[in-house]
């Protein structure tokens, strides 16, 4: 683990503050003129994944919280918990270039520190009270498995402070449409590990409480980020018809 880089911004505040979502599922603040759009959270199939504003933003609404983003890429939920003014740590495997620089473009309340740390080896222990993580779980059992998704799973949560919440966002098996589109694409080359529904409530299993929901179908299909779209606002239709554990993106808020 290399040593931290700090991006500090607007000092941070301490008093609650409402989170407003206009039409477009935009944030606003009462207190600022900027926003903080879906895109900028998600950046990649939006509309599906900005589903788990409903379960995810109660939790980080209140007084400054301690973060942890691992696997953060660009660092899109880095920027939203910093927006909303808390102190987040933003982690990946190697040091999240990527993200420092995405941020920058960015105004928001909290302080973003950038760290590099492997999910498997991190030694964090009851330090945050909210954890963030998309898109990771499946990485992780490219060469361990499933025991490796619950070995990492299970660091998570001992990072967490006792009732502290990881807000969860992954992709899931889904349906077999969904497995044989992914093994004709260059999917294939990753081995990506998908959890099914049942595994990754069984991987969860360790937490006092669990909050979730899983969407998606069609979007899945899509090539580029306006057929996503599209696809997207048809699942939200379309989830109503599909099964639970044939839809492909799991949401969810486990409590420590």
């Amino acid at each position: 683990m290399s040593g931290p880089h700090i991006l500090p911004n607007v000092p941070s505040i301490s008093q609650p503050r409402p989170i407003l979502l206009d039409t477009d599922d935009n944030i606003c603040l009462p207190d600022t003129t900027t926003r903080l759009s879906p895109k900028d959270v998600f950046v990649w199939d939006v509309v599906t994944w900005s589903r788990a504003y409903p379960l995810w933003l109660p939790e980080v609404t209140g007084n400054s919280l301690e973060c942890l983003e691992v696997g953060a890429g660009l660092g899109g939920l880095s920027l939203l918990l910093a927006y909303l003014g808390h102190r987040v740590r933003c982690t990946d495997q190697y040091f999240p270039t990527r993200a420092v620089e995405y941020h920058r473009r960015f105004q928001f309340r909290g302080q973003i520190v950038y760290e590099a740390a492997d999910l498997l080896s991190c030694k964090y222990r009851s330090q945050f009270d909210v954890i963030v993580c998309r898109s990771v779980i499946g990485s992780i059992g490219i060469h361990g498995g499933l025991a490796a998704q619950h070995a990492a799973l299970e660091t998570l949560r001992m990072s967490l402070k006792p009732g502290g919440a990881l807000l969860l966002a992954e992709n899931l098996a889904a349906s077999p449409i969904h497995s044989l589109a992914r093994r004709i694409t260059a999917e294939r080359r990753w081995r990506w590990r998908y959890p099914t529904l049942s595994e990754i409530l069984s991987i969860l299993s360790g937490f006092s409480s669990l909050q979730y929901r899983t969407v998606g179908f069609a979007a899945a299909f899509g090539l580029t980020e306006t057929q996503r779209r599209i696809f997207g606002r048809v699942d939200s239709y379309l989830d109503r018809l599909v099964s639970a554990a044939w839809r492909y993106v799991w949401l969810g808020v486990a409590r420590r």
